[in-house]
């Protein structure tokens, strides 16, 4: 029930009322600017979002041209990277960090990968094996414990 009681919605003495005591062009005005500003952002929101699906395109196209995927079980982190002609294994340089795996001269000499890895690994101990038109790398998960406490205080 409105609190006017005084006013019956369905016959119009609401809209009277409201453009009798000239709240009707106030609330019209704000109406208008809600929705100017709530169709502004939405435009530039879709504009970043169609930027950034062109970045990630490009940056899919990139590692699509390499077909590398990495999974990872209970205590290893695996990569796999397709490998078409096993003469490019020759010209082939793989790197790791704790974090990141680097993949350099394929498919052209001048060509880097760098994946971020799922989980982090040792630094020692991995193993290749090329079997079926497949390069698969295993690393070793490494457990770290180290933890750092952040200190968060209030900025007021």
């Amino acid at each position: 029930m409105l609190p006017f009681n005084f006013l019956d919605p369905f016959k119009g003495d609401f809209e009277k009322w409201i453009n009798n005591n000239n709240y009707g062009g106030e609330i019209q005005n704000y109406v208008q600017e809600m929705i100017s500003k709530s169709v502004a952002s939405s435009i530039k929101s879709n504009e970043m979002k169609e930027s950034m699906s062109i970045f990630e395109e490009k940056e899919r196209k990139q590692e699509s041209s390499l077909n590398i995927s990495t999974f990872e079980t209970l205590d290893h982190v695996y990569v796999k990277i397709f490998i078409k002609d096993r003469s490019q294994l020759s010209d082939l340089k793989i790197f790791h960090t704790t974090n990141q795996f680097i993949v350099e001269g394929i498919p052209s000499s001048d060509d880097r990968h760098v994946i971020a890895l799922p989980s982090i690994v040792k630094m020692k101990g991995a193993s290749s094996e090329y079997r079926d038109d497949y390069l698969q790398i295993r690393m070793m998960k490494k457990i770290d414990l180290q933890y750092t406490e952040i200190d968060v205080h209030d900025l007021e």
